[in-house]
């Protein structure tokens, strides 16, 4: 192979590189505008951020996995409580209280209207893990969100201030209060 046809082979390699760089970067370009992520893009000119950065991108699929996570956990064991609730299991296992969970389950402010309350727990956690399985950069995603942690947060602070006047405790619920405000700063930090 000839000098000149080399080097005519290494231009073209050349301007095709460049080419293939300059497409990367607007196609990175385009997606970090139309999706709003943060990407930063090396160009000729150094290094400039396109979005804030791809931590804070990270950080909130982060706290979207811990909050779904809790939500799941949440409705798992409020289900339980409402099974036993309507009987469909006999003896509830409680970890810590012994028979307490049980004395919660069966008392009088644990079926409001009549219907056991862990299962209201579990439809309202269940809608907070639907919803957060839906894209939380939308205001009408994000506000039931918030509306639906503030109200499990509230629930289970009243939950916990009956069963201080009953004198008996529940495992689970106690469990899912602590989570609900783990659970409400993860839905906050999502937007």
């Amino acid at each position: 192979m000839c000098a000149h046809r080399r080097e005519r082979i290494r231009s073209q390699n050349r301007r095709e590189t460049n080419r293939r760089g300059h497409r990367i970067r607007l196609i990175l370009e385009t997606l970090a505008d139309v999706r709003n992520h943060p990407i930063a893009v090396k160009g000729a000119e150094g290094t400039s951020t396109v979005a804030k950065s791809i931590q804070q991108h990270l950080l909130v699929h982060s706290h979207r996995m811990w909050a779904m996570g809790i939500a799941a956990g949440s409705m798992a064991a409020m289900l339980y409580v409402g099974l036993y609730q309507s009987r469909a299991v006999r003896h509830i296992w409680c970890p810590v209280f012994a028979k307490g969970c049980e004395a919660v389950a069966d008392a009088q402010f644990a079926k409001p209207l009549g219907i056991p309350d862990g299962y209201i727990a579990a439809v309202l956690y269940g809608m907070i893990f639907l919803l957060l399985l839906a894209p939380t950069s939308k205001m009408w995603i994000w506000i039931p969100l918030l509306v639906l942690g503030s109200a499990a947060t509230l629930a289970n602070v009243l939950g916990v201030r009956d069963m201080v006047n009953l004198g008996s405790f529940c495992f689970y619920c106690i469990v899912t209060t602590a989570l609900s405000p783990v659970l409400l700063w993860g839905t906050w930090r999502l937007r």
